[in-house]
Order: structure tokens, then C-alpha cells, then sequence
């Protein structure tokens, strides 16, 4: 049987986007002084490894930055800055290639304190990058002012299917990525983001189809 050629990726707007933010915080980084609090973000940015018992294993909504109240929480968010994701959301990704990916079990508490979220969730740290943007032929982006991140294109909200084109190669390898030349990147195979899809986990979701080229 003949291997079908992919022809798009997916860009899933979860990292850095507002919609995607509840205003999840954790007593253990309300504890920290502000350097010990950049410290557990620094960790939780690193590309080559992670040492995951150092980030918070409980969160809560807190009130002055809450939107989650009342509200059923998206199969896939931000809590404070660790993406975090449904069981079920989990239970899918497991099925395909998740190169360099850690994955721990949290809980997520109302503004109580007390009353948890419904269902399981997990935190995910993904050290899979694949560099592809293709600049020159993509549209509807940004480029930082400053020397040291003109490399970055910072996608526009009004971005549509399209818009970002990539090399054909980041095909190849984990399905789920983040490319380095791109902000705040989540990116999905072909395959992963049909399974995602079927599985009813990308509703309220904002993804972006976008095209390979060879």
C-alpha cells in the first residue's frame, strides 16, 4: 500500500492567545518571590529537557483574572503558562508519534479552591521543534521590532486558511511540534489533527490550515 502524501499541517491557536486563557494560578508560584517564580518559567521554556516535578500540580481560578467561571473548559488551554490538556485529548495524542513529549496529571480547582473542574486533565511539555515557516510565500503576520527576534513572525488575529506556509518536510517526524521561527507555535500532522477532529476535541478551538510546499 502507497503512503499518502500530506498535503497541510495545522496550526492550533492555543500558546499566547487570550481565548485560550482562563486565569489559572497555583499557591506554590504565589509563594515564590518573583525570581524563584522566572526561574519555574524558565524551566518549563527549555527545548532539551524538563524536570517536571518542579512546576505546580494544583491550580485554582483566580478571581481578578478569572474567565472560566460558569464556564466548561476547552479540551485544550493555558493554566498560568503550562499547556494543559483533557484526558480524552491525551488518550488521542498517545496514538501517534509524540516525539519529546512529558506529560503529568494536575488539578484544576474553581475559585474556591475546593471544587474541581470536571474531568482529568494533564499538563504537557512538548520539546519537538521543526523549523518550516516559510516567510516569503506566507502573509497576515508580524515581525518584532527588536534585532534578536526579527527571525519571529507573530501571527495577526485576522490570519486565516492559508496564511502561514510551510516546508513539506516538517511533515516528516513528531506530530505534534513547534517551530522556532514562528510565535508562540502549536502545530498538528494531517493525521492528528483528523483524529482530533473526529473525536470532537477541537470544537471552540481556532485552527489553521496550513499549506507544505517541496
Amino acid at each position: 500500500m502507497s503512503e499518502t502524501k500530506e498535503q497541510d499541517i495545522w496550526y492550533l491557536r492555543v500558546l499566547g492567545e487570550m481565548h485560550s486563557r482562563y486565569g489559572f494560578t497555583a499557591d506554590m508560584l504565589e509563594q515564590m518571590t518573583v525570581d524563584e517564580r522566572n526561574e519555574v518559567w524558565r524551566e518549563y521554556a527549555r527545548r532539551d529537557d524538563v524536570d517536571t516535578s518542579v512546576f505546580p500540580q494544583t491550580f485554582w481560578v483566580d478571581p481578578p483574572m478569572a474567565g472560566a467561571r460558569g464556564k466548561t473548559l476547552k479540551a485544550i488551554h493555558v493554566a498560568s503558562v503550562f499547556l494543559t490538556i483533557s484526558r480524552e485529548f491525551l488518550d488521542v495524542l498517545k496514538q501517534f508519534d509524540l516525539g519529546r513529549l512529558k506529560s503529568w496529571p494536575v488539578t484544576l480547582l474553581k475559585r474556591d479552591k475546593k471544587t474541581p473542574f470536571e474531568g482529568e486533565w494533564h499538563a504537557i511539555w512538548i520539546g519537538n521543534w521543526k523549523e518550516g515557516f516559510l516567510r516569503e510565500k506566507s502573509r497576515n503576520f508580524e515581525v518584532p521590532p527588536y534585532e534578536d527576534t526579527k527571525h519571529l513572525a507573530i501571527p495577526r488575529p485576522e490570519a486565516v486558511d492559508g496564511d502561514f506556509v510551510f516546508d513539506a518536510d516538517v511533515a516528516k517526524g513528531p506530530d505534534l511540534w513547534r517551530d522556532p521561527n514562528f510565535s508562540k507555535s502549536l502545530f498538528l500532522s494531517d493525521r492528528l489533527h483528523t483524529a482530533l477532529k473526529e473525536a470532537g476535541l477541537l470544537k471552540k478551538l481556532q485552527v489553521l490550515r496550513c499549506p507544505l510546499v517541496a
